[in-house]
């Protein structure tokens, strides 16, 4: 077995004093040491992310009102707004949200926001009032609710 610090054994030839003969010994050499790089700017640990974070780092999407609007939904074919209202629909129990979370706001997801609007007291309209979208997100650690009133 060899020793991998070691260097591969090399022949050396050596003249004997009888004229025409010689003698072969194997003799190895130490590979020098290595030494480790030095850091050039010592590490930063990353900072500690929540157990929900979907976004990271303590950094948040924002969520548009605007995006969530009938309007705005007929207009665009996905939103980053739908997709983080389907997914905090999906954590608060609303379990047909996340089966449509493509970022398009369809019938499983209208379906969702009744539910969330019928238990929390309001009349089951398919979308959201400015004080109610708000309310959905509130608590979330991944989004910032814009409640702007502009249409894409």
């Amino acid at each position: 077995m060899t020793n991998p610090s070691l260097e591969p054994e090399t022949p050396e030839v050596e003249q004997d004093t009888t004229p025409g003969e010689a003698t072969i010994s194997m003799s190895t050499t130490e590979a020098p040491a290595k030494r480790a790089p030095k850091p050039s700017k010592p590490v930063k640990p990353p900072k500690p992310v929540e157990p929900y974070a979907v976004v990271g780092a303590g950094a948040t999407d924002n969520v548009l009102y605007s995006c969530a609007l009938p309007e705005a939904r007929a207009k665009t074919r996905k939103s980053l707004t739908i997709h983080h209202l389907q997914r905090r629909l999906k954590e608060l129990g609303y379990q047909e949200a996340y089966a449509d979370l493509d970022g398009r706001w369809g019938m499983l997801t209208t379906a969702s926001v009744n539910g969330w609007l019928t238990d929390n007291g309001f009349e089951p309209a398919g979308d959201l009032t400015p004080e109610q979208f708000a309310a959905v997100f509130e608590g979330d650690i991944n989004v910032t609710a814009v409640l702007d009133m502009r249409i894409g």
